[in-house]
């Protein structure tokens, strides 16, 4: 006994439906994808200096693309203090920290996602 055969595909009906059940969750998983990207975007700059506080980098070393407004913002927000001359994060300034690095890792093969990823660790 032959499967039905869908007239537009030629496939048959069953596997018509599952493509059509996969393109609309596809649609679902773009948007999500899109949502999370301009989420983890949206704080590059200050994951950078929780990155670089991270490092137990002299206020010196610091990269010259890093401003004083966004030290200032972390400092303010409670994420980095100075130590000495050193910029260290806090426990809050590492949990945020550590919450993007687990938001992005599983896209981190995704080209926009690897963009984000070197902002935030590059030099």
């Amino acid at each position: 006994m032959a499967a039905e055969r869908t007239p537009d595909t030629g496939y048959d009906v069953l596997t018509a439906e599952a493509y059509t059940r996969y393109r609309e969750g596809l649609d679902d998983t773009v948007r999500l994808e899109l949502d999370l990207y301009e989420k983890l975007a949206s704080n590059v700059r200050t994951m950078r200096v929780l990155y670089l506080a991270m490092l137990n980098l002299d206020k010196g070393l610091l990269p010259a693309d890093v401003g004083a407004d966004e030290l200032a913002r972390a400092k303010t927000d409670g994420l980095v203090y100075l130590s000495g001359r050193r910029l260290r994060a806090t426990r809050d300034g590492f949990a945020l920290l550590w919450q993007w690095k687990t938001e992005i890792e599983p896209h981190i093969r995704k080209t926009p996602f690897q963009g984000l990823w070197r902002q935030v660790l590059g030099w």
